[in-house]
């Protein structure tokens, strides 16, 4: 009976996986129509897949497994959206550079006070919720204690990563501000809503 639904919790969670790394690269295909559902339901489909995975495989394990199911699916879209060979009957026409040249990618550093502003949300802020993170991991996750560290170990650099490379590319400082200071607090009114 354990080991049947042990077999449904790791089914459940790498559906989830797929689905949500479907639905982000449906996101970035949308590019730049209205695209928020997309994300949002993307990664909570990851977050749940990974707390799917944490009794099965144990935290350190789990972690793991989840990352290895997200590279995995976003690599079986990548390989599927692309096109490898050229067209039957067509040949490959030269990319050539136009006078004004290809729009340089802009992020939220344009002024002094926002290129400020973005250091601070790409390192104390989010160190701050990546910390927060890990914390609440530490205090919800079930099973041993090794486990828990294990997961916040892995887990809260993979948050502050993830921050780091919001903040770097969303012009929108004040969308990044909101999101990383709500999960600061959704994070501290976790450990302080712990169970006892």
């Amino acid at each position: 009976m354990i080991a049947n639904i042990a077999i449904l919790l790791a089914a459940a969670a790498t559906a989830m996986a797929t689905v949500g790394v479907w639905l982000l690269w449906l996101a970035w295909k949308r590019n730049p129509k209205p695209r928020g559902g997309l994300i949002v339901g993307g990664w909570i489909l990851l977050a749940a897949a990974a707390v799917l995975l944490a009794p099965w495989a144990g935290g350190d394990r789990g972690v793991a497994i989840s990352t290895l199911l997200v590279a995995l699916a976003a690599t079986v879209f990548i390989v599927i959206s692309g096109r490898w060979t050229v067209p039957h009957g067509k040949k490959a026409k030269p990319i050539r550079a136009t006078a004004g040249g290809a729009e340089p990618a802009t992020g939220p550093a344009t002024t002094w006070p926002r290129t400020l502003a973005a250091v601070l949300l790409a390192l104390p802020v989010s160190t701050a919720a990546s910390v927060a993170f890990g914390v609440a991991l530490v205090v919800w996750m079930p099973g041993s204690q090794a486990d828990k560290l294990v997961a916040a170990a892995f887990g809260a650099p993979l948050v502050l990563a993830g921050a780091m490379v919001w903040t770097c590319a969303d012009r929108k400082l004040l969308r990044t501000s909101a999101g990383l200071v709500a999960l600061t607090a959704v994070c501290a009114l976790a450990v302080v809503l712990r169970p006892h």
